[in-house]
């Protein structure tokens, strides 16, 4: 981990680079093929010429960071209308359709669990099984090929235009919301701006569904195995969310003791990781690598 003011690359570059020295340090950096980030291809129109490709060098990455779908879906849904929560959860359902799949034998082992334990019929059983067992990864999903997600996403998005007109006909609420004069970005023009991305892949996974899961644990009860998805955002959001907390507390705590409080909690994070892994680095990952890098630049203007 380390902390940047901004998502600009050139703030970026200087912590990313220095994470590819270690990887290269500690002999894994071949391992590393893949990279996910909120803003995926940042509108590179060639995937293979990303910054984070030539950052990269040396490792197995080829192409712009992916998104995950998660984060590209939500992205459509909070540009919705809240008032509306039965056609936001199908909007969200019908995206989440467009561009993934659950296959039917990946409910059919806890669906039959619950069968025998709980004494459900099938339909009810499968409904449950899809409730409880997705987020733990006892139920898989994966991408389709992205001119198939290109495809489906074009088909949901005239859904919803055909059906924001005709609740403004009929004078009813839609969850659908137009682009607004303050260059708030409506829905049908978030689900519009997805498009370019899907084309690229960047909605896409990089490897077959079994690949894309890490079997964590078999539940003792009902031996189902659980597995954490590759490229997930889950603990990313958690560490955010200790961040933001101190972050909120500059004005009462001044930006000096924020700064030692955010430089304290990184290192942290990253001290448990490499204890957990075994990992030994002679060198420290600065918190703030865009700082060291201004000090190396004035540095080097002096000497």
């Amino acid at each position: 981990w380390f902390v940047t003011r901004s998502e600009s690359w050139e703030e970026l570059r200087p912590g990313l680079t220095a994470f590819r020295d270690r990887l290269e340090r500690l002999g894994t950096l071949e391992q590393l093929a893949a990279w996910w980030s909120d803003r995926c291809c940042d509108g590179c129109l060639d995937v293979t010429k990303h910054v984070l490709v030539q950052i990269m060098h040396g490792s197995r990455i080829w192409r712009a960071p992916y998104k995950d779908c998660f984060h590209g879906i939500n992205g459509v849904t909070r540009t919705g209308d809240e008032g509306v929560p039965l056609q936001k959860s199908e909007l969200g359902t019908g995206l989440f359709r467009a561009v993934r799949e659950i296959p039917d034998s990946e409910v059919d082992p806890p669906a039959n669990y619950l069968i025998r334990a709980k004494k459900m019929n099938q339909g009810v059983a499968r409904v449950e099984a899809l409730n409880k067992y997705r987020k733990s990864g006892i139920i898989r999903n994966r991408t389709y090929q992205p001119e198939t997600q290109l495809r489906r996403w074009k088909a949901e998005t005239k859904k919803w235009v055909d059906k924001a007109e005709a609740c403004r006909r009929e004078g009813v609420r839609c969850v659908v919301r137009p682009q607004t004069a303050r260059r708030v970005m409506g829905t049908i023009e978030a689900m519009t701006a997805a498009k370019p991305h899907i084309a690229r892949g960047c909605w896409c996974d990089p490897w077959p569904m079994a690949e894309m899961y890490v079997c964590t644990k078999v539940q003792p009860v009902t031996g189902l195995q659980e597995r954490l998805h590759i490229g997930d955002s889950g603990k990313n959001e958690v560490r955010h969310r200790t961040l933001n907390e101190i972050v909120e507390g500059i004005a009462r705590l001044g930006e000096d003791v924020a700064e030692a409080d955010i430089a304290f909690a990184v290192f942290q994070a990253n001290r448990e990781v490499d204890v957990l892994f075994g990992r030994v680095d002679e060198h420290s990952l600065s918190v703030f690598p865009w700082s060291d890098a201004d000090l190396n630049a004035d540095a080097a203007d002096v000497l």
